[in-house]
């Protein structure tokens, strides 16, 4: 009997870690593919945190942002299970877990708050927590958070799936970056187009007049 219950007992550990491993299997794969096909970062990041914390039950999610003293970083509106008092609060680098990750560019495992020198407690109740950086272009953009009001809640398995996650993050960010910037210098190129004071027009592949700007247009009628 005591064979039995040993091998039932293996059989259910390997069970819950194989639910656990497609669970973060199927996190990953829907924060990929919400990368891969969409330009609106928030939504990617709102997808994100909603899935992580539908399909592996974490309590307390974040990201947070630095500012542009880069002395402190701020929640993103997407950070869910904190008290952030409509958005207002500023976390300061020196002495927290996303300032330690922001200022070495490495990811954070802390088992137990209460032994860690760099923490700033936003739940009184938080016992761990995990940070990872998001980076772009060589700059941490931002950090993702976990906390969780239990002992050890997290271990190595969940600092790879974060890794991996805030890697698919910066991609979705940098694109979106990109984007804005080729808006705006659209944006540019159009208005100097229209209010140049000079005639100017653009031909099409067969040599017909495809735009004009405003002074040839009231020029020429």
């Amino acid at each position: 009997m005591t064979a039995q219950a040993a091998v039932a007992i293996e059989h259910a550990r390997l069970y819950d870690a194989t639910t656990r491993r497609l669970a973060e299997a199927r996190v990953l794969q829907e924060v990929m593919v919400a990368a891969a096909s969409s330009l609106d970062f928030d939504k990617v990041l709102a997808g994100t945190i909603e899935a992580l914390h539908r399909t592996l039950g974490i309590e307390r999610l974040g990201f947070f942002l630095p500012t542009a003293g880069s002395d402190s970083v701020v929640p993103h509106p997407a950070t869910i299970g904190f008290d952030l008092k409509d958005g207002e609060v500023r976390i300061q680098i020196e002495g927290s877990a996303g300032g330690w990750v922001i200022r070495n560019r490495k990811p954070l495992l802390l088992p137990d708050v209460r032994e860690a020198s760099h923490y700033y407690e936003l739940a009184p109740d938080t016992l761990s927590e995990l940070c990872v950086p998001v980076i772009v272009n060589g700059q941490v953009a931002a950090v993702l958070n976990a906390e969780s009001s239990r002992l050890n809640a997290f271990d190595e398995d969940d600092l790879r799936l974060f890794v991996a996650i805030a890697a698919e993050l910066a991609v979705a960010l940098e694109n979106t970056n990109l984007f804005e910037e080729i808006r705006a210098a659209e944006a540019s190129y159009r208005d100097l187009f229209d209010n140049a004071n000079d005639f100017i027009f653009t031909l099409d592949n067969n040599f017909r007049v495809s735009s004009v700007n405003k002074v040839t247009l009231k020029t020429t009628g």
